[in-house]
């Protein structure tokens, strides 16, 4: 499940990678020279207004520039090396995927792509790097807000007002005191972001069953928040990266683990199952380091119903199936 995480590196130390890229001369240097300036503002902004940057203008003669920026991750010059360094501390030190929280092998994902016509003037900013596994990129794609497809209809009309143009690689101000395009909604219709949305330090997501007639088989991921604004997020974050469908295998892992443990502990009254659960939790909050993996997820929604636990009970309590091995003989 989605994950608070500290900024890995300052905007201003990108930037100085970026002067020591230009010192160097590497390729391409004279397009990164002539766009350090909108670089300079983008990184500055990134942190107060990810959810609405600017994507850079598709005209023909940005194009050059446009490429030669989406480039440099591919680039992979010395003063750069910081981006393989990311990658390898996000596979040492994280324990499940900070988008969707089951453990996998991690990657670096563009938070806003960086293909062009999109945000190609990003693509070694720091903080647009996330720890990503290869399921959580795939389902992602190239997503971006629905303004930023263009999709104008969808904003209430009253709440639009003038784009006010700042160069000719920027559509969009970058200054939310000029310019208030983006709406409520824009905020809602995008990603949870791992740096920047402070709430993920919270619980925000459940087990919750679907049937009513078998709870443990159909326990789904759902929204845990009170606040309509963070619900739509969260909602149009599990939605865009299929998690309730891909958490059903993991969940179905942790109540066959909960049984079994529990059955060698020898757990048989409702209050030693709930301490069991309780343990299981903060023994996955450790481990993880949030709260919203798909462990603590998955053993907190047990904790919370008691028909579940009912279930859970009559389970541990059953006898465990017994495998009958039956041999034959073969005559040569």
């Amino acid at each position: 499940m989605p994950s608070k995480l500290r900024v890995p590196r300052s905007s201003r130390e990108d930037l100085r990678a970026l002067k020591r890229f230009l010192r160097e001369r590497q390729k391409n240097w004279p397009a990164v020279a002539t766009s350090f300036r909108m670089l300079e503002l983008s990184y500055s902004e990134y942190s107060k207004a990810f959810w609405r940057m600017p994507v850079l203008s598709k005209k023909a003669s940005a194009a050059r520039q446009a490429s030669a920026l989406n480039g440099l991750y591919e680039q992979k010059p010395k003063c750069l090396d910081y981006i393989g360094e990311l990658r390898k501390r996000a596979n040492e030190r994280l324990a499940c995927c900070p988008y969707c929280g089951i453990p996998g092998t991690l990657t670096l994902d563009h938070y806003l792509p960086r293909e062009v016509g999109s945000f190609p003037h990003l693509s070694i900013l720091s903080a647009n790097l996330v720890p990503a596994c290869i399921a959580c990129q795939q389902y992602k794609g190239s997503f971006v807000p629905a303004q930023r497809r263009g999709r104008r209809a969808e904003v209430p009309a009253k709440r639009r007002t003038k784009i006010i143009k700042t160069s000719s690689l920027v559509r969009q101000s970058l200054s939310a005191s000029k310019t208030n395009f983006f709406c409520d909604f824009a905020w809602r219709r995008r990603l949870l972001h791992p740096y920047f949305d402070e709430f993920l330090h919270s619980v925000v997501l459940r087990a919750s069953p679907k049937s009513q007639t078998e709870r443990l088989a159909s326990l789904l991921v759902v929204p845990a928040l009170q606040n309509w604004t963070r619900m739509s997020i969260v909602s149009a974050h599990v939605a865009r990266l299929r998690i309730a469908e891909r958490s059903v295998g993991p969940v179905r892992r942790l109540t066959t683990y909960v049984i079994e443990s529990a059955r060698r502990r020898g757990v048989s009254t409702p209050e030693g199952l709930v301490q069991e659960l309780e343990s299981l939790v903060h023994a996955a909050v450790a481990r993880d380091r949030t709260v919203n993996s798909i462990d603590a997820v998955g053993a907190r929604g047990m904790l919370a119903d008691a028909h579940l636990r009912e279930e859970l009970l009559a389970r541990i309590s059953a006898a465990p199936p017994s495998l009958t091995v039956v041999g034959r003989a073969i005559v040569f």
